[in-house]
């Protein structure tokens, strides 16, 4: 069973329409962007979602939502735990506030743009990366819109949240593993450290890393797993020492379960379960059959191979508490969209391609159902 990846130095391509792409991303994207802070009278905490609760501490004032923690951490550091609901669960997804905070260079009324700058950043590259991805396989870059109009990923910019870049890293990192080189893959474990280091859904692209170069280079295997988990885990114990009294552990996320889909019980309706059914489970079964049939069936080993399968089982198994909330479903499940995309372009199938674009592009349209999603 050997990688089934086409080595970079035969796909150089001539033309550039990747670029095409990711300009038209950061030209939309800026512009949605723009539309709403200028409805928002210019104010980008907006973005944040700021409740009362925790920012105030009025038991019964506003609750916000999870991007208020990012702005916290961002503009007051390890100062911000008081405002923060559990400070483990919140400093262990460290890079994306650390950013907006040194970017704005300690400017406090700097940091919420430098957090809405990062996550446009974010979806462009990423955006970007499949282009190129997708170009390597002789495919048109244009399916990579269908990750950058992913109703997730928008809410990310939309709520100050950290996915996108959690995201963003791990594409980075994988694409670095398919050269293959001692340095480039010192610069992947690096990104894929990175994104764990955002969010712990980097884990997903830590496996995929694995998984595909377990069956060539076992021993490299081994240690981009380790090099990209260690910070992940020291940060955490860290954590724990510092914050001693949440008693937390070392996993800082939501309660796992062995459960398949036991996660989707907790949905808050019927009809928000049906949605995550319809643009969620069925995709990731889906996808999660055809690439187990790749790989174990035709023996047949790839880089998309393995995101999906990884990307997969993380759907099948969310947690409650990101299946109870449909905008923390939408993005916390959403590397299932990069990654189906990637496996049907490194399968030439333009209609498996058409498909998922039929499939996820619509669901951004639920938006329209949430005031000041767009102005």
């Amino acid at each position: 069973m050997l990688p089934q990846d086409i080595p970079q130095s035969q796909n150089m391509q001539t033309n550039r329409r990747w670029l095409v792409v990711t300009l038209f991303t950061l030209a939309i994207t800026l512009g949605w962007v723009a539309a709403v802070l200028i409805h928002a009278g210019g104010d980008p905490k907006l973005f944040a979602l700021i409740g009362t609760k925790f920012n105030e501490h009025d038991p019964a004032g506003s609750v916000g939502y999870d991007g208020q923690f990012s702005y916290y951490i961002a503009t007051e550091g390890i100062a911000a735990s008081p405002k923060l609901d559990i400070a483990t669960y919140r400093y262990q997804r460290l890079l994306y506030p650390l950013l907006g905070g040194l970017l704005s260079f300690g400017q406090t009324g700097l940091a919420a743009w430098t957090l809405i700058a990062i996550n446009v950043i974010a979806l462009t590259a990423t955006t970007g990366l499949l282009a190129i991805w997708l170009e390597r396989y002789q495919m048109s870059p244009w399916y990579a819109l269908v990750f950058a109009s992913w109703v997730g990923c928008l809410l990310v910019i939309r709520m100050d949240l950290n996915e996108l870049l959690c995201m963003s890293l791990g594409v980075a990192g994988l694409l670095l593993i398919l050269d293959g080189q001692i340095r480039q893959m010192r610069l992947a474990t690096l990104m894929l450290a990175l994104s764990a280091l955002t969010k712990d859904m980097g884990f997903v692209f830590i496996g995929a890393a694995m998984l595909y170069l377990w069956f060539s280079e076992r021993r490299t295997a081994l240690l981009v797993g380790i090099g990209a988990s260690l910070p992940y885990v020291l940060l955490a114990i860290l954590l724990q020492v510092t914050f001693a009294k949440s008693n937390i552990g070392i996993y800082q996320g939501p309660p796992l379960s062995i459960v398949p889909f036991a996660g989707y019980t907790m949905a808050k309706s019927t009809v928000e379960l049906w949605l995550m059914v319809w643009w969620l489970i069925i995709p990731a079964v889906l996808l999660g059959g055809m690439a187990a049939f790749q790989l174990l069936v035709k023996r047949q080993v790839s880089l998309p191979t393995c995101l999906v399968l990884g990307a997969a089982l993380w759907v099948i198994y969310l947690p409650g508490a990101s299946a109870y909330d449909l905008i923390a479903a939408y993005r916390v499940a959403a590397p299932i969209v990069p990654a189906g995309v990637l496996f049907a372009g490194s399968l030439r199938q333009g209609r498996l391609l058409l498909g998922l674009t039929i499939l996820w592009v619509p669901a951004l349209l639920q938006v329209l159902l949430l005031p000041g999603f767009f102005f």
